[in-house]
């Protein structure tokens, strides 16, 4: 990248040297496995799935009762595999029932 000043006149100074700039692309979110259509969940216990983000550091994971994620039922943000074990919930407050 390279820069220049323009004082009050409009005059143009000379342009800076050439300077790297290096841009961090955020990572893609993490895809989801979710169960399968119509399947039925009766262990209280939800094993949520989800694809590997290569160079992926950390996973945060937010469980809500509701759509909108504010009644949060559960939540860690230090995950460093792609597969959590949900503690127990009740049947009212399993995701996608």
């Amino acid at each position: 990248m390279q820069s220049s000043s323009i004082d009050d006149s409009g005059l143009e100074g000379h342009p800076s040297e050439t300077v790297e700039v290096v841009i961090r692309v955020n990572p893609m979110p993490p895809i989801i496995r979710p169960p399968l259509d119509g399947a039925e969940q009766k262990d209280p216990y939800v094993h949520i799935f989800w694809l590997k983000v290569q160079d992926a550091e950390r996973y945060n994971l937010q469980i809500a009762d509701d759509a909108e994620i504010v009644s949060i039922v559960e939540e860690q943000d230090s995950l460093q595999d792609n597969t959590y074990r949900t503690k127990k919930l009740t049947m009212n407050r399993l995701p996608g029932l």
